[in-house]
Formats: structure tokens, sequence, C-alpha cells
């Protein structure tokens, strides 16, 4: 009946995922409740870990109690190690179960299938239309259930110089000696990597064994072939499938090129957002030391100039530089969405471009607002002063019009830390200029010349970095 077929789809999904609670957490009695309490709990393929525990798990029968569920078990298990880490299909393990002396009814067998492989998943591989699946879920049950010709199982075992390898392996993604078998070492592996955002998965930044790695495990078929084959040639090393005789050089040397790939992977989004971070402070020209300081630097500056602000883009930019909802990385992330047209997390490296293209835009429209804003503020009489002064920087323009030359103009943020750099930078200039016995307009006059220059040079190396 069709309840009996979701029941049976449900109690499958139970087995998989609550393996380890009473009766499946399975609460009330709906059908699959039925399925479960006379085929796994009452043949005891189901049960407590120890009399005193509260974890169940799933194992053997009792071959005195149920001899025909323990020959049913015993009947899986024999074919799959058999075949020597060959893969074994499915539909021929219900042939085989269908048939004297089992006689097992069809809607059975996936019950016993699945509690062998739940009893052995770190043995047990599942293969879809050959290719290897990580994580069972729901959707995978209704097709197993509706095309068991497409899947296939595969005991996956080790010995010899294999055992070493994954022994030296089995700490870089956490797994005790007891864990120590490729498929927890491979699932965790790329549990490890699908878990990482999309720009790492695509970004041809990375040097060429992790580009190497990421390929392996993103065209990963089988698990053994995986890890004593694939992974070992896209770090430069022999295959350990080859023979039996596995050098330790090349064991070490595996194992230490697969780490530094892994660190290298996992670390690529955070040194994606490092840059994003200095290119900001470089082109607002931010004195700041750390990112969370450079962005209420940068914020301070936008604020005053949100009102003056009539380009969009620009608007659009200032508005999320004042943010003050956002965590930092947030924050950075917004800026670098806007101006890329699409989140950091999910960028190609194309992305990364546009959006160094866009920010040296975004920065001289910046630029070029600031002095206005400034002079526009001046003419609005001053609030009253709060209680406390939130500032961080000190603004000053400077402005120099040589006639029948171009202007240069610059607002300056002078900050707190840079106090007495400049006061002792002001003092020998003074002392500089009190020593010229020269009128005072000359002096003035040196003093513009100086500035001029400076302002000029100030905007030829800012225009080269653009």
């Amino acid at each position: 009946s069709s309840s009996a077929v979701k029941g049976l789809k449900l109690l499958l999904e139970a087995m998989i995922e609550r393996g380890d609670l009473y009766r499946l957490g399975i609460e009330k009695h709906p059908a699959e409740y039925g399925m479960y309490a006379s085929i796994l709990q009452a043949t005891g393929m189901h049960r407590p870990v120890s009399d005193n525990s509260e974890r169940w798990h799933f194992a053997r029968p009792d071959p005195d109690e149920r001899p025909g569920c323990a020959a049913v078990w015993d009947a899986i298990t024999d074919m799959l190690r058999a075949a020597k880490g060959q893969r074994v299909s499915v539909r021929e393990l219900y042939e085989v179960l269908r048939q004297p002396p089992y006689g097992v009814r069809e809607g059975l067998i996936p019950v016993f299938l699945f509690a062998v492989y739940k009893a052995a998943e770190d043995e047990i591989a599942v293969y879809e239309n050959s290719t290897f699946v990580s994580r069972i879920d729901f959707q995978t049950i209704e097709r197993l259930l509706k095309n068991p010709d497409k899947f296939e199982l595969q005991w996956v075992e080790i010995k010899g110089a294999r055992e070493e390898v994954l022994r030296r392996l089995a700490p870089l993604v956490g797994l005790t000696a007891a864990e120590q078998k490729p498929l927890p070492f491979v699932l965790r592996l790329l549990g490890h990597v699908h878990g990482l955002p999309p720009y790492v998965r695509k970004t041809a930044t990375l040097s060429q064994t992790a580009l190497n790695v990421r390929e392996a495990l993103h065209h990963a078929v089988e698990p053994t072939t995986l890890l004593f084959a694939d992974l070992p040639h896209a770090c430069g090393v022999r295959s350990f499938l080859v023979d039996d005789d596995a050098r330790l050089d090349d064991v070490e040397a595996f194992a230490e090129r697969l780490q530094e790939a892994l660190r290298e992977l996992g670390g690529a989004y955070d040194r994606l957002l490092a840059d994003l971070q200095t290119q900001i402070a470089h082109v607002f020209r931010l004195h700041a030391k750390s990112a969370d300081e450079r962005r209420h630097e940068l914020a301070e500056r936008a604020r005053p100039l949100l009102p003056h602000a009539t380009d969009t883009r620009l608007k659009a930019f200032l508005v999320r530089a004042t943010d003050e909802i956002l965590d930092t990385q947030g924050w950075y992330e917004s800026l670098a969405a806007l101006l890329a047209k699409r989140p950091p997390v999910q960028w190609s490296d194309e992305d990364h471009e546009i959006f160094g293209t866009a920010l040296r835009e975004v920065a001289r429209r910046f630029h070029t607002l600031e002095p206005i804003a400034f002079e526009a503020d001046q003419e609005v009489p001053e609030p009253e002063a709060p209680a406390v002064d939130t500032r961080i920087l000190k603004r000053v323009r400077l402005s120099v019009t040589v006639q029948y030359e171009d202007e240069h103009e610059h607002v300056i943020s002078i900050h707190p830390e840079d106090n007495d750099l400049i006061t002792d930078v002001y003092r020998r200039l003074r002392e500089a200029i009190d020593a010229e016995d020269v009128a005072l307009e000359t002096k003035l006059a040196a003093l513009a010349q100086l500035t001029n220059e400076l302002l000029s040079e100030r905007e030829r190396t800012y225009k080269a970095h653009e």
C-alpha cells in the first residue's frame, strides 16, 4: 500500500539519521514504527550498545535466537567481503536474498541492507550511477527503492603499507586511532571541501598542489582510489595502490603536502577578505592599524559626505560605509558585494578584478567630494558640542591656488596617534623658518610653494596606483 511504502521510506530515513536512539526516535505508532518493532527491534538487529547504555546501535542478530535473520545478515556481509574491494550491485543482493534458502520478501530487503550498512558504515561505501555517495538522504532512499539497479555497495578495507599511510593522515581530519579507516577519513575530507565557500571552489589563485587536491576531491569517484592514488598524485607522490611497499619518505611527503594544501584551501577566503581590507585601506588612505579601527575611520569620514552625495553609486557606498549594525567582517563583505555586484563568498577571480576597478573609481569620487563637503559644512552653524567627543579624526582642508596653474586641494585626516609625530615635525619646520632672516610674506610664499608641491606629489602617487 502507499502508506506502507511511505512508512518504509521513513523507517530507512530514521535508520540513517537516528540509529543511536531508542525506537530510532519514532514517536507514537505510525506505520514505520510497526515495521521497526517487528523487523529491527524484535530480531535484535537494533539494540542497546550494552545493558546499561541509553545509546542504541545496529548489530548482527543472535544466530541462536534468530537463525534466519542472522543468515540473511551473513549473506550480505559475505557477498561484500568476497568481492575483495570490488563493488556489488544492490540488484544482485536483491536476487540472492529473494532466492532459497533466504526467501526474503523484496519489501524487507532494504531494511536488512540498511541495518548492515549502519553497523559497518565505516567499511561500506555506497555508489549511485558509479559515483561515490558521501551522504544518504531521503531523496537517495527514494531513488534506491525505485531503481536499485543504479546502486552498488563496496566493502572497503586496507592492509599492509596502506595502513601506515592512513595512520599518518588520520590526524589531519581529527580521526582517533579507532576511527582510522578509509571511509571516515574520506568523508571528513569531502565534508571539509564541500563546506568551503564557493569562491574557494572556483579561484585559481592557489598553489598548484592545492589546485590539484581540490580537483581530485571534486571528482572523487571511489574512496580507496581517491585516498591512495588520486590525492598522492595531486601532491606529486607515487600511488600507494601500485604495490604494498610504501616508502616512509613518500608517506611523510604525502602527509605534509596534503596538510599544507588543505590549510591553504581552508584559509583562501580569509586571505581574500584580508586583501579586500588592504585595498580599501590603501585607496582611502586609512591610517588605523586594525580592520575594525579602519572601518570606524572610514565611516567617520564618510558620514559628513552623505548629505552632499548626488552620485547614486557613491551614495550607496557611503550608506554602507556608515552602517553600524553589521560586524566588521560583514561590513567589509557588504562593501565588496556592492562594488562587485556579488557577495565575495560567491566571487570568481574576475569578480575580484571588477571589485578593484570599482573601488578605485568610488574612492576617486569620494576624494573629490571631501573638500566640497568640508566647505559646505563650514557654512552651517556648528551644533552644540556633545558632552563626550566621539570623533577619532581631526579634518583639515588644504588648498593652494597658483595663478594660471591648476588648483590643488585635499582634506587631510589627522589621527590622535599621529599627534606626537606631527608636533615633532612642526617644531623642526618652525625652527627652520624662524631661523630665516626674511620677511613673513617670503616665508608664507615658500610654505605655499612647498605645500603645492606636496599636494601635487600626493595626487601623482595615488593616480599611479589607480
